[in-house]
């Protein structure tokens, strides 16, 4: 199997570009990539995406060695941080009410919120159906 490690390498030099220039392409520090290519760190599940881009792959490809147990723990990470937006939109909501607030950043806040929270809600259900993969079956549902 040809873990993440060997294919940020392979592919960035493939591209002719150095750890530097990756690093900066995908917003990350030079020692973190480095890590990532000594096989030290993987990567973020943030991170994939801008890597996939940035190496002109799948992130699919890139994915690939994740353990089940890795999927499964950063799965429970962002129904963790799921349920902090809830709380925390709950709380804004509460105090809007309790207030009588027509806070104009307050709202703009609460929107960005909510749009942020449906983000991690598609990252959930993408962790989802790749640990499903991984063993070997398929789910419709997080």
């Amino acid at each position: 199997m040809e873990y993440i490690s060997e294919k940020i390498k392979k592919h960035r030099k493939i591209l002719d570009i150095t750890q530097e220039q990756l690093a900066e392409i995908i917003g990350i520090d030079t020692r973190t990539l480095q890590y990532y290519e000594s096989g030290k760190r993987k990567p973020e599940y943030n991170v994939i995406p801008k890597l996939a881009k940035a190496l002109n792959v799948n992130k699919e490809y890139l994915f690939n060695d994740y353990s089940d147990s890795e999927l499964k723990e950063t799965r429970e990470q962002l129904k963790k941080a799921n349920k902090d937006f809830d709380n925390l939109l709950q709380q804004i909501s509460e105090y809007e009410k309790k207030h009588s607030v027509e806070d104009i950043e307050l709202k703009k806040t609460y929107i960005l919120l909510v749009e942020k929270k449906e983000i991690l809600k598609r990252d959930i259900a993408y962790f989802s159906e790749r640990q499903a993969i991984l063993k070997g079956q398929r789910i419709h549902d997080n």
